[in-house]
């Protein structure tokens, strides 16, 4: 265990620090990872030694941030949300700890925390699997201790022991015997648990993306002065932990002088774990300059509740969008030149020649989006009404984006023949429709019913957006990786609506070679298929009619892109793929790799389809551009990619462009 014998009292501490005048501990555990206190013990504790400013760092979880900061209230303390990241540093070999405070975006790291947390868990069961056959105790014991965090950590099973009478010391011989990383019964676990952590430089710039302050913890532990060095350097790292009891009075220089160097926010805080410290390290053993706390400070404090702070905006803005008058009435004047007698020209202007209508009125610039309720994001069929928050966010994005005066039009039926017949009723009033959260397959019929019947675009997001989005970020990929569309394999899992729009959008934009892959299997030419869809897509794919599973398939390819489900691709997937891998793994909200398992395993350019990684590929990026551009009927130009007579293809490449990792 790392920590060093350092005990000194809070008063001697505090004298050998100069800028404190504000006590803050930011660096405290709970039970909610590896710590003895509850959340509101440890909180009281803090209250109790006359802590003006606290951070709970539990490792890998942001689960306690939002009733520590209720907390914190009701106790006069003042909590800053924060979560301390256990990474894995792969250019020096060691592991890496990072500290995230006051993330702006905590959505952006909870799909990284429950990643991690369930690799912790599979490996803590583990540990505790081996023990028990070692000694005679229950599972039900240590979890008990785990209750909190959910996670098995060593104290855990050590705490059942002490239980049981097999010692009295929670770290000494018996620990040494379990756990010591080379002779120990788990030495297995112990020895490999950081190559199951994400690189540290892939968290980093989470934490950034999330709007967080990110600082090293600890770097004597690990001995990261060298990466400490190297990321300062490079300006992506916010911070040391330089007050730390792990630090000789010679590293603390160390530490001091790149601070100072670099102009790094310098911290400190006890890392009280409670009982299972190594030593007797009380709350307040450390603190955080005053500077430097209110650089942390300075940045916003998380919402503690992303859907209830949500819902309470709903309340407030009451309603996404508004119309606003483009002409002005303050005249009779005007009043007559806008509405009645002047109005009437136009209207016979339009009646002469109908294609006046994009000229004399908004309509060139006006789109229904349309639902029925029946496919409300994740929600299922909540109906039109219930549906009402989302068409009005879909048209928020719209002029927002784009400029594009977009209309939410919830319908009050779930029947094919009065959908179509509504819309094609209220057409007249619009240059484009954007068909919104309709289940399959009335949506295909819907679509295909439509098209036949309006002179206007019909757009559906799900199919259309998805691959637009996805063609554009494959264009700029694969760009970056030096490669030429004619030459690429590229291998799609899920061939549903969304796989067999891309699939065809791909063809379309001259890729060299397309592999389909769905729940049976590769789509080949051998195979007969009862969907229409699949029959048609074997004539145009597989160029050598190879067959097999999704791992067949990967062999060499030099893109993956997934619609399908999570955790279906393996780290030896991307490895048996060709040279710069291309990964877009964008089945939600749990992609079929992790980007850091991706990263590691060598793919050159990493998308998800969610908003808490790098490089979303998300549909937002399609539609205000192409319902903008669409036709050369807009004189304006697209706010999003600068363009008058964009196409969806040119528009989306200009305004999406992602880097190589």
């Amino acid at each position: 265990m790392y920590r060093a014998v350092f005990t000194a009292s809070l008063s001697d501490r505090t004298k050998r620090k100069k800028g404190i005048d504000m006590k803050a501990d930011l660096h405290c555990h709970t039970t909610m990872s590896d710590g003895s206190l509850g959340l509101e013990e440890t909180i009281a504790q803090a209250k109790r030694y006359g802590i003006d400013y606290f951070a709970i760092t539990d490792h890998d979880t942001l689960s306690s941030s939002s009733r520590a900061v209720v907390l914190g209230e009701r106790y006069g303390v003042n909590v800053i949300p924060a979560v301390e990241f256990s990474t894995y540093d792969s250019k020096h070999g060691t592991k890496a700890h990072i500290i995230c405070y006051n993330p702006e975006k905590p959505n952006r790291l909870e799909g990284l925390c429950l990643r991690t947390c369930e690799l912790r868990k599979k490996r803590g069961k583990q540990m505790a699997m081996k023990v028990l056959e070692k000694y005679p105790i229950t599972l039900e014991s240590i979890l008990r201790y785990a209750t909190g965090s959910k996670v098995i950590f060593k104290c855990h099973i050590m705490h059942a022991l002490m239980d049981y009478g097999y010692t009295t010391d929670l770290y000494g011989k018996v620990y040494d015997e379990l756990f010591n990383p080379v002779t120990g019964l788990c030495a297995e676990e112990v020895s490999t648990d950081m190559q199951d952590y994400p690189e540290v430089h892939f968290v980093l710039e989470l934490i950034h993306s999330a709007g967080g302050i990110a600082v090293l913890a600890h770097p004597a532990v690990f001995d990261n002065f060298e990466l400490l060095e190297e990321l300062a350097a490079a300006g992506k790292i916010d911070g040391a932990e330089v007050w730390h009891q792990s630090a000789n009075d010679e590293q603390r220089e160390r530490l001091l002088k790149i601070a100072e160097e670099h102009n790094l926010i310098t911290t400190g805080g006890s890392d009280f774990h409670g009982f299972y410290n190594h030593y007797p390290i009380a709350i307040g053993t450390n603190y955080t300059p005053d500077d430097s706390l209110q650089r942390i400070l300075k940045r916003k404090i998380m919402a503690t509740d992303i859907k209830q702070q949500a819902l309470e905006k709903h309340y407030e803005w009451q309603g996404k969008i508004e119309v606003i008058s483009r002409a002005p009435v303050n005249t009779r004047e005007d009043l007559s030149l806008c509405y009645t007698p002047g109005v009437a020209q136009a209207c016979l202007e339009i009646e002469k020649d109908p294609s006046l209508s994009y000229k004399l009125t908004r309509r060139k610039n006006l789109v229904a989006v349309i639902t029925d309720g029946t496919a409300v994001l994740g929600l299922g069929d909540i109906g039109g009404l219930a549906g009402m928050p989302v068409m009005e966010g879909k048209c928020c994005l719209f002029k927002e984006f784009a400029g594009v005066d977009a209309f939410p039009i919830c319908i009050k039926s779930k029947d094919v023949d009065e959908i179509v017949r509504t819309i094609e009723l209220i057409s007249d009033s619009f240059g484009g429709i954007n068909i919104e959260d309709i289940s399959a397959p009335r949506c295909f019929e819907i679509e295909r019913r439509l098209k036949e019947k309006l002179d206007i675009p019909v757009f559906h997001d799900d199919q259309h957006g998805t691959a637009v989005v996805v063609g554009a970020a494959l264009i700029n990929a694969v760009r970056c990786a030096g490669k030429q569309m004619k030459d690429i394999t590229v291998v799609i899992n899920g061939a549903g609506a969304a796989g067999i729009a891309i699939g065809t959008f791909l063809l379309n934009m001259g890729i060299g070679n397309l592999i389909m892959v769905d729940i049976n299997g590769i789509i080949n030419k051998d195979d007969k298929y009862e969907n229409p869809a699949h029959a048609e897509i074997a004539t145009k794919t597989n160029n050598n009619n190879i067959k097999g599973g999704l791992s067949e398939a990967m062999k060499g390819a030099d893109v993956f892109i997934g619609v399908s489900k999570p955790g279906l691709v393996s780290e030896d997937m991307i490895k048996s793929m060709a040279e710069k891998p291309i990964v877009f793994a964008m089945a939600n909200p749990e992609p079929e790799i992790m980007p850091d398992k991706a990263l590691a395993a060598g793919a050159y350019i990493v998308g998800t389809g969610r908003s808490d990684f790098p490089n979303q590929i998300n549909n937002v990026l399609v539609f205000p551009g192409i319902f903008k551009g669409d036709n050369g009927r807009n004189e304006e130009g697209c706010r999003l990619c600068n363009s008058g007579y964009c196409n969806s293809r040119q528009a989306v490449e200009r305004i999406y462009n992602p880097q190589p990792a």
